[in-house]
């Protein structure tokens, strides 16, 4: 059960670092993807940035063409067909040349007339210089609303790509969650499993416990000469009283109770030579004095060297 067991846990821990690996695979080429699209909106960016950058100073050099055309041409030739139709319709001329020795009255009403044109000269000169001044705020202001236009159209691509990139960083972070709810679901499954295991590993240790208990058996613990870890053995109680009397490693214990043993059977050798001669020497005396009292006396005597040999 237990190598079953083993085997079982070896085949879990390798399918889990087989999906791990191919979750790490994953991840990486999501990454890769991630950043390749990264760079592509940079770059695309990039090349927005310098088409609207193209774009505003054409805007602006032919916003200055058109000014510099209106500036040029709007006042001159005005001014001159004002001018001529001033004069032209002037009746200065005429009265000039045809009425020189005309009366004071005459030359005045003719000065006042030429008072009144060069006045509105003036004027139109003056509107036409406030219609200049608006003109060039307007393309000024228009000039601005460009700018301002662009510069609202690059900040919405910068949000649509920020956007994108967090949709995107959305989508990576719900991929991760899935992997690892997968994984949390694998370790789930392998904890129950273990726990499985470690009561069916408990049952057998109670099961073992109980049935070493009833054949009156102990499980002693003996360390090793060099200090190690201990070794364990299954021994009676009578045993283990007598290794727990002795001190030092199991074999240093089985060594001396070796040593005891063989110390014993000498003497017991000893005390049935002893026996034999003196039952060999007063056998006849034993036998007529003690009758069957002596042959009781030596089997006892031999039980008990029997059992100090056992």
């Amino acid at each position: 059960m237990d190598s079953s067991g083993a085997v079982g846990r070896r085949r879990g821990n390798s399918r889990i670092n087989a999906e791990d690996q191919a979750l790490d695979q994953i991840a990486k080429e999501a990454e890769a993807r991630l950043a390749a699209r990264r760079q592509a909106r940079a770059e695309a960016r990039e090349i927005r940035m310098r088409e609207l950058e193209r774009q505003q100073k054409e805007q602006e050099q032919n916003a200055d063409r058109v000014f510099d055309m209106h500036s040029s041409s709007g006042i001159d030739p005005l001014s001159r067909s004002r001018l001529a139709t001033g004069v032209g319709s002037s009746p200065l001329g005429a009265v000039l040349n045809s009425t020189r020795a005309n009366s004071m009255s005459s030359r005045r009403s003719s000065e006042d007339s030429l008072e009144e044109e060069g006045r509105s000269l003036r004027d139109i000169r003056h509107e036409l210089k406030d219609v200049e001044e608006r003109f060039r705020k307007a393309m000024i202001a228009n000039a601005q609303l460009d700018n301002e236009r662009a510069s609202q159209t690059y900040q919405i691509q910068l949000l649509k790509d920020k956007l994108e990139e967090m949709e995107e960083s959305y989508a990576q972070l719900q991929r991760e969650f899935k992997d690892k709810s997968r994984e949390c679901n694998a370790l789930k499954r392998n904890l129950d499993k273990l726990s499985e295991e470690l009561k069916l590993v408990q049952g057998q240790l109670t099961e073992r416990d109980k049935l070493i208990a009833d054949q009156g058996l102990v499980i002693v613990a003996v360390e090793n000469e060099d200090g190690t870890d201990a070794k364990r053995a299954l021994v009676s109680v009578e045993n283990a009283q007598l290794l727990g009397s002795v001190q030092g490693s199991l074999d240093v214990r089985l060594k001396k109770f070796s040593e005891e043993k063989q110390q014993l059977f000498a003497e017991v050798q000893k005390l049935q030579e002893t026996l034999e001669n003196y039952k060999s020497q007063g056998k006849g005396r034993s036998n007529s004095l003690n009758g069957p009292t002596g042959s009781d006396e030596d089997y006892e005597a031999q039980r008990e060297a029997n059992k100090i040999i056992s």
